[in-house]
């Protein structure tokens, strides 16, 4: 079994509850990463391998990598999207022991950086596959087609949304306020 683990929520009151660090140019007042974890469940749910973090833990390459949603296993890899410095990746890792097989970078995100994001923190970006195509949604405003035969993108598409940052469902209305007489679903 996979999962998002130490996924820290952010408790925004308002906008200057972040603030950048001159010295370093990094946000502070949400964490900017998580971590991607294997568990056993022959074993009663034992701790397998986890990566990401402010290490990387079992994958030193996947230091900082914050996990935008849980991955799709296939084929004994994982496909995962995560942002990494500013960008974010396709990451392929192995699902036997997290090490990283290779990755494709998908989109820049500029100033919608993960810290300060909290609905493309909960947002749940996992890729979906079918006839040797990954869609890999970002959860920025685009959505990006990879061949993971050849290892290379297919297709961009990306998307307007005028309120980028806040919660909006497929007619942009925010979350929690359905339209009057209208059942409606969300979708990342």
């Amino acid at each position: 079994m996979f999962l998002l683990w130490n996924l820290p929520v952010i408790k925004q009151t308002s906008r200057t509850s972040f603030r950048v660090n001159p010295a370093t140019g990094k946000q502070s007042g949400a964490e900017s990463s998580n971590q991607l974890a294997a568990l056993d469940l022959k074993t009663e749910g034992s701790l397998t391998w986890i990566v990401g973090g402010t290490s990387g833990e079992d994958e030193p390459a996947l230091a900082g990598a914050f996990f935008l949603g849980p991955p799709l296993p296939l084929q004994g890899e994982l496909y995962a999207i995560a942002e990494l410095d500013g960008e974010i990746r396709l990451c392929v890792l192995d699902a036997a022991n997290g090490s990283l097989k290779w990755q494709q970078q998908l989109a820049h995100v500029d100033s919608r950086v993960i810290a300060l994001d909290k609905s493309r923190r909960l947002a749940g970006a996992t890729p979906s596959f079918a006839d040797g195509v990954l869609i890999c949604p970002t959860s920025a405003g685009a959505i990006v087609a990879v061949d993971i035969s050849a290892r290379t993108l297919l297709w961009g598409y990306t998307y307007k949304n005028s309120n980028m940052g806040r919660g909006y469902s497929l007619n942009r209305t925010p979350f929690g306020t359905p339209p009057p007489d209208k059942q409606q679903w969300i979708d990342a």
